[in-house]
C-alpha cells in the first residue's frame, strides 16, 4: 500500500503545476487551482505511464500551458430551464436530477423527456428551446466570439422548437395563448393572471361591476409590459448580435445561422425540418438574415443543400434524399402551438439581464475570471464548424448503418407513421390547448383576479411547480 501511494505521489509531483496563476495568465471562474479533476479521473489513468507522458508532451510543448488544461477541463454555462411539465430528466454523466425552474444546462450535459414531459429552455443568447415529450436533446458546445454565439447541440429524437430572440415587438391581439400547457410561468410577471390582478385590484366598487364587460384589458397590459422590456433589452445587445447553431441529427445536419425553426427526428424513421418557423405575430419586417444549410449522410458521396422558406423540409430514414415544401395537415399541428406565445416571450425578456454581461465588449481576461467562457476567434469558430460537420457525418453514417442492422427484424421501414407524428410528441400540449380555447380548463384561472398578491403566489407555486 505504501509503495502504491508513493508511486502516485511521484507521479503528482511531475503532474501539471498546482500554484496560482502567474501575473498575466486567466484563471476560469469557479474554476480549481489543480489541473486535474480527481472526482473524474481513474485511478488506473492517473499512474499510466503512457498518459503521464503524453500529458507532460503536450504541457511543455505549449507557451499558454495552464490556460489550455484549464480550457480543457471547463464546462461552460449554455442556458437554464425556464418551465418544465411532467417527468423531465437532466443528465450530467452518469447521474440525472429532475429538471425544473433555473435548472442550469451546461456544455455535456442532457435533456430527455419522458411521456407527458415537457420543458423550456433559455439558452444564454436569448433563444428559446421548446422541447416536447419523448425527446432527447445533448447540448455540447457553446463558444463565444466577437461576433457570435456558437451552440453545437445533438437531436438524439423526438421534437424541437428553436427561436432566437427577435428585436421586433409583438403585434396586439386578445387571443389566449396557443401552448397553454406551459402556464403559469413561475416568474410573477410572465403570467397573464398576474395583470389581471393587478388592473381589478386597483379598481373602484363601480368599475369592478364594469370590468366584466370587458376583458381583454389584461390581455393589453400583458403585451404593453412585453414590448416595453424589448424595447429597453435591445440596446443591451452590443456585440455578439448573431447565433450560430450546428444541429446534429442521426440522418441530417443543419448549420445555421439567428435560425427559428422546428426540427423532429424517429428513430429509425425520417426527419422533418421547417425553416423560417415563425408567425405573423411581429410588429414591421422580421431581418434576421436567417441561413439554413442542410446536410445529409455518406462517406465519399453525399448531399448538401442551402435550404429556405416558411416551409417542411423531410429527409429519409437513411440521410440519402429529402423533399422541400412537404405539405401535410399534420406536420401543421406542431405550428399552432408555437403561434402565439407572450407568456414565452414575457420570461425571456424578463430573464435577459441575467446574460447581459455577455452582450457587451469584454476582454479575454475578464470574460474568462468573471463569467467563465472562453473567447474564441472568429476564423476559429469556422474552423470549428468544419471538422464538425465532418467528423459528424461520418460518425452519424456509421450508426445509421449500424441501426439499420440492428432494427432490421424490429422494425418497419416508419416507425411513427406521420398521420400519429403530433401526437406522439404533443398529445398533452394539444389536448391542453383545445381544453383551454373550449373553455374547460379556466376554472383554475377564473378566480386569481379576486386573489391578493400572496394568494396569487400560491397559486403560481401550485400550478407551475
Amino acid at each position: 500500500m505504501s509503495s502504491i501511494l508513493l508511486i502516485l505521489s511521484l507521479f503528482l509531483s511531475f503532474a501539471p503545476s498546482e500554484e496560482a496563476p502567474e501575473n498575466g495568465e486567466i484563471r476560469f471562474k469557479d474554476s480549481s487551482k489543480s489541473l486535474i479533476d480527481f472526482e473524474k479521473s481513474d485511478p488506473d489513468d492517473l499512474l499510466n505511464i503512457d498518459n503521464w507522458l503524453n500529458e507532460q508532451k503536450i504541457f511543455t510543448s505549449k507557451a499558454d500551458r495552464r490556460r489550455y488544461f484549464q480550457e480543457r477541463n471547463i464546462q461552460e454555462l449554455m442556458g437554464k430551464v425556464i418551465r418544465c411539465v411532467g417527468e423531465c430528466q437532466l443528465y450530467r454523466g452518469k447521474k440525472y436530477a429532475k429538471a425544473q425552474f433555473l435548472s442550469q444546462i451546461y456544455e455535456g450535459d442532457l435533456l430527455k423527456t419522458n411521456k407527458g414531459g415537457y420543458a423550456l429552455v433559455m439558452l444564454i443568447d436569448g433563444s428559446m428551446v421548446r422541447v416536447a415529450e419523448h425527446t432527447s436533446l445533448s447540448f455540447n458546445e457553446v463558444n463565444l466570439s466577437e461576433e457570435d454565439f456558437f451552440f453545437y447541440i445533438r437531436l438524439n429524437e423526438g421534437h424541437i422548437h428553436w427561436q432566437v430572440r427577435l428585436e421586433n415587438k409583438i403585434k396586439s391581439d386578445f387571443l389566449a395563448d396557443t401552448d397553454s400547457l406551459f402556464q403559469p410561468i413561475m416568474l410573477p410577471e410572465a403570467n397573464r393572471e398576474y395583470y389581471e390582478l393587478m388592473l381589478y385590484s386597483s379598481k373602484s366598487q363601480e368599475e369592478k361591476m364594469l370590468y366584466f364587460l370587458d376583458n381583454t384589458a389584461q390581455y393589453t397590459a400583458q403585451l404593453n409590459k412585453l414590448n416595453q422590456l424589448i424595447e429597453s433589452n435591445n440596446p443591451l445587445r452590443q456585440t455578439r448580435k448573431n447565433t450560430s447553431l450546428f444541429l446534429v441529427a442521426p440522418n441530417f445536419t443543419l448549420s445555421m445561422k439567428n435560425p427559428i425553426f422546428e426540427a423532429i427526428y424517429v428513430v429509425a424513421g425520417s426527419g422533418y425540418i421547417r425553416t423560417d418557423a415563425y408567425n405573423d405575430q411581429f410588429e414591421g419586417e422580421v431581418n434576421l438574415n436567417s441561413k439554413y444549410q442542410l446536410s445529409l449522410r455518406g462517406y465519399e458521396v453525399f448531399e448538401s443543400a442551402e435550404i429556405s422558406g416558411k416551409q417542411w423540409h423531410i429527409v429519409d430514414e437513411f440521410g440519402k434524399s429529402y423533399q422541400s415544401n412537404f405539405e401535410s395537415k399534420d406536420l401543421n399541428l406542431f405550428s399552432l402551438l408555437t403561434k402565439r406565445t407572450p407568456s414565452t416571450w414575457l420570461s425571456r425578456e424578463l430573464m435577459f439581464k441575467d446574460f447581459q454581461a455577455l452582450y457587451q465588449p469584454l476582454e479575454r481576461k475578464k470574460l474568462a475570471e468573471e463569467h467563465g467562457y472562453s473567447l474564441w476567434l472568429q476564423k476559429d469558430i469556422e474552423r470549428r464548424i468544419l471538422f464538425l460537420n465532418e467528423y459528424t457525418r461520418r460518425t452519424e453514417t456509421s450508426n445509421l448503418v449500424s441501426l439499420k442492422k440492428l432494427m432490421a427484424d424490429s422494425v418497419q421501414k416508419e416507425l411513427v407513421p406521420l398521420k400519429d407524428l403530433s401526437l406522439s410528441y404533443n398529445a398533452d400540449a394539444l389536448s391542453s390547448h383545445f381544453q383551454f380555447i373550449s373553455g374547460r380548463k379556466l376554472k383554475q384561472r377564473e378566480y386569481v383576479k379576486f386573489y391578493s398578491e400572496k394568494e396569487y403566489y400560491y397559486w403560481m407555486l401550485h400550478y407551475a411547480k
